[in-house]
């Protein structure tokens, strides 16, 4: 079989007998199942391959699912309609956007090292004819269940959390010394996303487009290089 270019996570998939063993080896167990009726907020339980094998009911409720089997193989940006979650064959994971997912990051760290992981994730959805921007925690806790590896994913929506942090510290900058990475500068003006890990982050290049383009009616762009770093420019139209 040939195997699909990924530019971060691994691209392969259980087959379908193997995602119905895993599906049903998570059913059956007491200990996931308590979790997911007892434990709150939003939970799914992934296989090795970041696919989804089950989910609590409060996670069906904020994809809009009355039927969890819906859910059952997708990963969690094909399951939230990440807007990313599609510009690879692979799926989600595997576009060159992942590589600074940090949902992703956490499922992949937390396979190597069977430890837990904690990451912030800046996500931006497809909903109906529109997009929305929302912030997650993502805490993935790795289990074995008869031999198999799973993943234990709690999520925690921060939006509100993280936009509120965000008002106290929004400002602009011109010119910087520092070189943006490829992988940071394709997600740049992405709202929320941010390298860092502290709340109210990943606000302040995305309000300079937001500003210079949509109040303003310019166009906000930026240059980087190793030389010279990196310069954020607004271009405005002589009226």
């Amino acid at each position: 079989m040939e195997t699909e270019t990924t530019y971060f996570a691994p691209a392969e998939r259980a087959s379908e007998q193997e995602l119905a063993r895993e599906i049903k080896l998570a059913a059956s167990s007491p200990v996931m199942s308590g979790i997911l009726k007892s434990v709150g907020g939003l939970i799914a339980i992934l296989d090795g391959h970041r696919q989804i094998v089950a989910i609590n009911d409060s996670f069906a409720r904020m994809l809009g699912i009355s039927d969890v089997e819906e859910a059952m193989g997708l990963r969690l940006g094909e399951a939230v309609n990440c807007i990313y979650s599609a510009r690879q064959p692979g799926g989600c994971g595997t576009s060159e956007y992942c590589s600074t997912c940090g949902a992703v990051i956490a499922m992949v760290t937390g396979m190597a090292t069977k430890d837990t992981v904690e990451r912030v994730c800046a996500v931006t959805i497809k909903d109906d004819c529109s997009t929305k921007d929302i912030v997650m925690r993502v805490r993935c806790q790795p289990v074995e269940l008869e031999d198999t590896d799973f993943l234990l994913l709690f999520l925690q929506d921060i939006t509100e959390q993280q936009q509120k942090a965000a008002l106290e510290r929004v400002f602009f900058h011109v010119w910087n010394k520092q070189f943006i990475p490829d992988d940071i500068a394709r997600r740049i003006f992405q709202r929320n996303f941010s390298t860092k890990a502290e709340e109210g982050r990943g606000i302040g290049t995305y309000s300079m487009k937001l500003f210079g383009e949509q109040v303003l009616n310019g166009k906000v762009s930026f240059t980087t290089s190793a030389e010279n770093g990196t310069t954020f420019t607004l271009e405005h139209p002589i009226s």
